[in-house]
């Protein structure tokens, strides 16, 4: 087995330039591979990628989940190598305002069975890195901080924008990895729940933070969230409760 890298991207439009740009830029291990799924239901895709990532002949480590809606730094993949994590996913944020990070933690269910996140704790915890750094309104989106002592945070959920997934992990995980939980969406919470059927625990890296697209050169992340909290100094309380199921997962 080799410490490289499975790229898996599943796609369902053009990919942008900067997305383009940011594969170009990336610091990878040698032997690292690049797999993309289009025009499938993100959950077959994602299905489809994560297995053949297990039958690739070199048996790479590691499976990057990366969208093709996603912009990063360079030395991004190398900063969630170093945890040597079973899951650990880079800051990201939804599409639209306010424009809150997609991390959250496991906090009941609804009389459905619909689990229910809390997604406040991410966001108070990247202010703070964010005071600690002296990050400004004006901050580029796509970041690798200087590590911290408090830069690792476990979490029971995210989307799969920018996350590092451990080989044993994706081998042991129940097969689907990935389903809807509602139309067009929410596998990747899916994903975390298998994976936490399986044992392992997973985390968010709030050292590394990625831009999210809207379209050619517009894209959401923590430049934004800053910006919003300085125009309003909040976010909007029920913002930070998703169920899911019940959320657009597509913004």
């Amino acid at each position: 087995m080799g410490d490289h890298v499975y790229l898996a991207t599943p796609y369902t439009r053009a990919f942008d330039d900067e997305h383009v740009a940011s594969l170009l830029s990336l610091h990878l291990p040698t032997g690292s591979m690049r797999r993309t799924v289009g025009w499938r239901e993100i959950d077959v895709a994602r299905n489809i990628l994560l297995q053949d990532f297990l039958e690739e002949p070199t048996k790479p480590r590691w499976l990057l989940m990366v969208d093709s809606d996603a912009t990063f730094h360079a030395d991004s993949v190398e900063r969630l190598i170093s945890r040597d994590l079973p899951v650990v996913s880079a800051m990201m944020y939804r599409r639209k305002l306010p424009p809150v990070p997609t991390l959250g933690v496991l906090c009941g269910a609804t009389a459905e069975g619909q689990p229910v996140y809390r997604f406040d704790d991410t966001i108070h915890a990247i202010l703070k890195h964010a005071e600690a750094h002296h990050l400004k309104k004006d901050t580029p989106n796509e970041l690798v901080l200087p590590k911290r002592d408090d830069d690792i945070l476990p979490i029971d959920g995210s989307g799969l924008h920018f996350t590092l997934i451990r080989r044993d992990v994706a081998e042991a995980i129940k097969k689907p990895a990935f389903k809807f939980k509602a139309p067009g969406g929410g596998e990747d919470f899916f994903f975390f729940e298998r994976v936490r059927a399986a044992g392992f625990e997973a985390f968010g890296d709030l050292s590394v933070h990625t831009g999210h697209l809207i379209g050619p050169g517009e894209e959401t992340g923590i430049r934004e969230m800053l910006a919003f909290l300085k125009l309003t100094n909040e976010i909007v309380p029920e913002q930070e409760v998703w169920q899911v199921g019940e959320w657009d997962w597509d913004t």
